[in-house]
Parts: C-alpha cells; structure tokens; sequence
C-alpha cells in the first residue's frame, strides 16, 4: 500500500481489451465492442481505472514506439507537431515526476508557477 492509503490496483486486462478492440477487422465491429466497452468501464470503481491512460499509453510506447500518437498543432499557423506513443510517454513521465516531485522535491504549499 502506498502513502495515503492509495493502492495502485493494476489495469492490464482493461489495456488488454482495448488493444484487442483496437485491432478488430470491421469498423463496425470496433464501435459496437468500444461502445460495450465504455458501459462496463463506466461502471467500475474509480480505484479500479484510475491508472488507465497512463498503462494504455506505456503499452503502445512498449509495442509501437514509433507510431504516431498525438498531433498539436497551431490554431494561427499550419505548424503541427507529430508525436509518437514514445514521445508521449515519456513526457507525460516527465511532467508527472514533476508534478509529484520526484524531479524537484515539491512538496504540498509550494509554488509552483505565477
């Protein structure tokens, strides 16, 4: 058990199904058991979910680094930067390690921008 009383339960067959949506054959196919899917998530225990973007996102960096994942682009320009499940990943880690000052030791009360 972590500090807190939090427990990181673990959201690999939640990863699994989705990764096994992902790859049905009909498009049709894919929305019915997404939509199957997002019913039953809905459902479970926030406890349950509450690490399942980041494990979906390591996944993909795991299995297709190189695949493009995200694309931000400028709303006044025609600039887009295209980043791959890899990039995302690691500076989504980046930014948590931050956020929960593994990086630069913060703690509750400090300041963290103006």
């Amino acid at each position: 058990m972590l500090a807190g009383g939090i427990r990181r339960f673990s959201t690999r067959p939640i990863v699994d199904k989705l990764v096994n949506i992902s790859q049905a054959p009909l498009q049709d196919e894919r929305q019915v058991k997404l939509s199957h899917f997002i019913q039953t998530y809905l459902q479970q225990d926030e406890t349950v979910y509450s690490n399942l973007i980041n494990d979906a996102i390591h996944h993909w960096a795991i299995e297709q680094p190189t695949k493009q994942a995200l694309w931000t682009c400028e709303s006044n320009s025609d600039e887009c930067q295209k980043l791959t499940f890899s990039d995302v990943y690691k500076q989504s880690s980046r930014i948590a390690n931050v956020l929960t000052g593994k990086e630069f030791n913060l703690t509750p009360g400090k300041t963290v921008c103006y």
